[in-house]
Order: C-alpha cells, then structure tokens, then sequence
C-alpha cells in the first residue's frame, strides 16, 4: 500500500478552537489563532488546521488500517468535544455563581478520558516513551540472544541472533503502549477520586486570560516546582493537573483535602487584579511544560 501522507493533529481542532478568533476586517470565517515560537519568540497568526499538526504522526503502515489509531482518537474526541462545549456553556450562563456545582459525574467519565488521551498522544510525549523505549530495548535484545536463542531450533534461532527492531514496529509498540494507558482503569479510577476545581475569568482580557499550548494538559507538584508526568506521577496526592479549556474557564485536579482545592465540581470566579497572580502561575506552568508553542486567543 503506497503511503499517503497525512496531517494529523495532536491537539484537537475543536479544542483549538476554543482559543481562536475571526478577522473581522476581511470579513473572514476561518478560526485563527496566535502562535508563540517560545525559543524564538515569534507570534504567527494561523488557521487552527495548521495548528499542533504532524505528518504520519498515527499512521502505523504495518496494520490493516493505516490510520486505525486515528479513528480511535476521533471517537473519543466527539463525546469530549460535546462534554467540554456544555461545561463552558454552563459556566457562562448568566445566572452561574460561584460555589455552584459545574461539573457533573458524566462530564468527569468523558473529561478523564480525554485529559489523559491528550497527555500521552503529543509529540512530547510519545518521544519520552521513545526515550524510554531506547533505553530498554537493548537490554531486551541482549536477553533474547544469549538467555533464548540458544534454546531454539535452529531457524528460530537464527532469526532471533539477527533479529533488529525496526522504526516501524517501535512506532506500533508505542502506539499501543499509549493506547494501553489511556484505557487503563487504575488510572481513571486515581484521577476520578480526586477533587476537581473548575475556575472562570470574568471580564478576560489581552492581560487576563489562560493560554494553552502544543501540551496543553499541565501536569506539576502544587507548588509549581516539577512540570511533567514523570517527575509529578499521575497518582501522587501532591500532583496538580490543569486544563484550560477557553481562554477564560480552566480546570484544575487536586489531591483531597488540598488546600488550593475550592470545592469538588464546584467553580469558582476570578477577576481581574485580585486573582492576577494566580492565572499567571498557570500560564506560567504552561509555557514551562510546552515543547515549542504557546497558543491563544490575544496577540
């Protein structure tokens, strides 16, 4: 099967687009967003298609379907895209105040699954897990050859002495591997356990508003000191996770009882001057934990 080179995004469109703006001078309708090269420092403007995209990113050629990971990664973000749209609705409606309960234990089922799928899928991430995976794999290969292969027949044998893992089958073992986690219970079951903040800017501005990025669930300690999964696991009580969903609403999952913690399911409202240094904190966070780009509403 010839290969078919295919943009796939990373971070989804419907989320981007929460993000994004119009321009309204040329009367134009598609989403645009601003994009900061952190290490350069450079904004672009740029429609949310070519945002947090990469060729072949989920094609595994070796399958019978080529873009089987993408399917599977598109039939979860229908209900995320459906759950995140209403959370926000409901955040902005008129008569919300704070204290009132947003989040609902179906919105929480579709959020976990979506917070932990765009954890792992990002280019950051699956080149940690190939990180991981260089590390490991000669070890495994040493193992089969001198503890295995000598107790095999003859064919089997030689294939193993000569066996070398290929681009092709490290990609489907890490696609697999990601896939395995998402699905996986214990963690969902960690997560769900955990007290869920969510918090809503009012009067957002150029100045005070949440960004997001090419990573955009940040992962840290409560006090902001270790920035990714691997250094701030999942399970730990001390771990804080937050996704801004729009440039004026966030979500934040705290160990129980922690004292930065508002209230389970509960929002809270934040404004302007008084709040200012904590939507800084998590921006902050995020630019630290994103790979290259920042991504938001405000040039």
């Amino acid at each position: 099967m010839a290969k078919k080179t295919k943009h796939q995004h990373y971070v989804s469109r419907f989320y981007l687009r929460n993000f994004s703006h119009k321009n309204v001078e040329k009367r134009d309708e598609t989403d645009l967003i601003y994009r900061l090269d952190v290490g350069l420092k450079n904004i672009l403007e740029l429609s949310i298609v070519d945002a947090a995209v990469e060729k072949n990113l989920y094609t595994d050629m070796e399958l019978s379907d080529p873009y089987q990971w993408e399917n599977q990664f598109a039939s979860k973000e229908l209900q995320m895209s459906r759950s995140i749209q209403s959370i926000i609705d409901k955040s902005r409606l008129v008569f919300t105040k704070t204290g009132d309960v947003i989040l609902s234990e179906e919105n929480r089922l579709i959020l976990v699954d979506g917070i932990v799928m765009q954890l792992l899928r990002t280019p950051k991430a699956l080149n940690k897990m190939q990180q991981l995976s260089d590390e490991q794999i000669p070890y495994v290969l040493t193992y089969l050859k001198t503890m295995i292969a000598p107790y095999l027949p003859d064919a089997q044998k030689q294939y193993a002495l000569n066996y070398k893992v290929s681009n092709s089958v490290l990609k489907s073992v890490k696609l697999q591997v990601m896939w395995d986690a998402i699905e996986k219970s214990e963690i969902k079951k960690v997560l769900l356990e955990k007290t869920w903040t969510l918090y809503r800017l009012i009067n957002p501005s150029t100045e005070f508003n949440f960004i997001t990025s090419d990573h955009p669930v940040v992962v840290s300690d409560v006090c902001g000191n270790n920035y990714n999964m691997f250094e701030s696991p999942l399970i730990s009580p001390f771990t804080m996770i937050s996704y801004p969903l729009a440039p004026d609403i966030l979500i934040s999952i705290y160990g129980k009882n922690n004292r930065y913690s508002f209230g389970n399911n509960k929002i809270l409202f934040l404004y302007q001057g008084k709040d200012q240094r904590f939507v800084d904190r998590m921006n902050q966070l995020q630019r630290r934990q994103c790979a290259k780009y920042i991504f938001k509403k405000y040039k």
